[in-house]
């Protein structure tokens, strides 16, 4: 637990994580980080996985995964140094995911106030007290939320709080986009959106004498013309491997 005090670099190369500006900021604001290096140091990772191989809307899996940066960079990510802190499992893909990672944000904060009493075996090779109060930071979290809140206590006073999968956010911007100008993904929401911001009030909401609600064409929808010249365009586009089902390209 002590491999990344040891390894560090020395000539101001960032080599590893432990070399990283967010570990010096973690260990100048809270110093007990940097005096005792076997105070724990993770990182959150969460992303929706295929556990049938099998491309399916019809279910979702989220596995949340805690990185422990304390042991080296070959065996942070092995089997059996991988915490599978949770997995959030549905026939749908969870909307709010704060609620099931309420659990996890309880004992991370407990971490990070201190558990009293943990033994470490290694202390008459390392010359350390037997029984010492652990603690542990959440340096960051990797995902493609847009807007993630995780209540831990450090989070806020990171200079990096989230890394985001810009990968991922572009795949999932690109699908939605082209479902919007499809007509697919449009609806009563898109139009609330769009009067809250007061753009396209050309597509705002329409309510008749009756009370009943209508929605006008939208100017982002194709027409009857555009829409198979697009999706030519789009087919020939998939052919050339830019955008195919499945893939993680938003190009």
């Amino acid at each position: 637990m002590t491999w990344h005090k040891e390894h560090r670099s020395d000539d101001g190369v960032m080599r590893l994580v432990v070399d990283s500006p967010v570990v010096r900021h973690v260990e100048q604001t809270w110093p007990e980080f940097g005096r005792d290096p076997r105070h724990l140091r993770f990182g959150l990772a969460s992303d929706g996985v295929l556990p049938y191989g099998v491309k399916s809307s019809s279910h979702s899996t989220w596995p949340v995964v805690l990185t422990n940066y304390n042991v080296s960079p070959w065996l942070a990510s092995k089997k059996g140094f991988l915490l599978l802190s949770l997995i959030i499992s549905g026939p749908k893909k969870v909307k709010n995911i704060d609620i099931y990672l309420e659990p996890l944000v309880e004992e991370l904060q407990q971490l990070w106030t201190g558990v009293d009493d943990v033994y470490d075996g290694r202390t008459e090779r390392i010359g350390r007290d037997r029984w010492f109060t652990l603690k542990g930071v959440l340096l960051w979290t990797m995902h493609d939320w847009i807007c993630p809140s995780l209540g831990v206590s450090n989070i806020r006073d990171l200079r990096i709080q989230h890394l985001l999968d810009p990968m991922h956010i572009e795949a999932n911007v690109t699908k939605s986009l082209i479902k919007r100008i499809f007509g697919e993904k449009d609806g009563k929401p898109t139009r609330r959106a769009c009067e809250e911001f007061r753009v396209h009030p050309e597509a705002w909401i329409q309510v008749s004498d009756g009370g009943i609600e209508s929605l006008p064409p939208a100017p982002w929808i194709l027409t009857t013309k555009e829409s198979p010249r697009c999706h030519l365009r789009l087919v020939s586009t998939n052919e050339m491997g830019l955008f195919q089902d499945g893939s993680n390209n938003g190009h």
